[in-house]
């Protein structure tokens, strides 16, 4: 699971999304880095996952 959440951080994904995907891409996300955190007490995932929901594009931030 952290080898899939490596190659995300590496990607740039919240900076890559498409329309029509936001929503359920950063829901999954948000999702997936924060249950990453509570597992693995990383502090990256935490970030990365805060990072999403400050996002610009983060349809809760418009």
């Amino acid at each position: 699971m952290e080898r899939l959440a490596n190659g995300i951080l590496q990607s740039w994904a919240p900076r890559k999304r498409t329309p029509g995907c936001r929503c359920c891409g950063t829901a999954g996300l948000l999702e997936l880095f924060s249950g990453l955190w509570a597992v693995t007490g990383k502090d990256a995932y935490l970030t990365f996952a805060g990072g999403l929901a400050e996002h610009p594009d983060n349809p809760i931030n418009q």
